[in-house]
């Protein structure tokens, strides 16, 4: 395989509506957990020797980007590197309702458009193999099927292999609870690492560990 750029993208900021994008009791952003758990994949990555792409920068955490924008820095990208060559990866945490009240859905799941390719396919099978081994409860639309098919915004409109992640679900309490978990953050930043370089045909992150040690929480 050529050498593979992921592109990560961090979904929503900090000034796009509240309502529907914190938990009932506004003690999560999903804005800010997606910029926290996608800059450390970043940099692991990074550490691994790949080369990463931050579709939205820090410096932009208070700007709205819209969809529309992402996918076609996105394509840009592509048009520099080659599409083949380029992978885009959707950071997002999920949620059943409209924030204002606690839902019953909980899980884990990963997302390609409709009309998407067998590699975006592939790339979604690896990192959900990676997840479920972290003990998640996972969600998927068919028992032999791992990812849904969505035709959001940042999948359909994006040339390359795409998927999105959505890590849990903020409105439910016992989900809630352990994305406020550091452990957690650990969990699935080694999961998205090890299924990305699974894709790729690299070794795992042997360097990944579940714990909460320093070393970790600079990673």
């Amino acid at each position: 395989m050529a050498k593979q750029i992921v592109l990560l993208d961090y979904g929503h900021s900090k000034v796009d509506p509240i309502n529907g994008k914190c938990s009932p009791d506004r003690s999560f952003y999903e804005w800010q957990f997606n910029r926290t758990l996608g800059r450390k994949i970043a940099n692991r990555l990074r550490g691994q020797g790949i080369q990463v792409i931050e579709i939205v920068t820090e410096s932009e955490d208070e700007v709205k980007v819209t969809p529309s924008q992402r996918a076609q820095r996105a394509n840009d990208l592509c048009a520099k590197y080659g599409t083949t060559n380029c992978m885009y990866v959707s950071i997002h945490a999920n949620a059943a309702g409209n924030g204002t009240q606690w839902m019953n859905a909980r899980g884990w799941s990963v997302f390609v458009s409709k009309n998407c390719s067998d590699a975006s396919k592939q790339l979604a099978d690896c990192i959900f193999d990676a997840v479920e081994k972290e003990d998640f409860k996972m969600r998927k639309p068919l028992p032999t099927q791992k990812y849904w098919q969505e035709n959001f915004t940042v999948l359909y409109k994006t040339k390359c292999k795409a998927v999105l992640t959505e890590n849990l679900f903020y409105d439910n309490k016992e989900d809630l609870a352990l994305l406020k978990d550091e452990a957690t953050i650990q969990k699935l930043l080694n999961a998205h690492v090890n299924g990305i370089l699974k894709y790729m045909g690299i070794e795992p992150d042997t360097g990944s560990c579940n714990c909460c040690c320093d070393c970790c929480k600079k990673s």
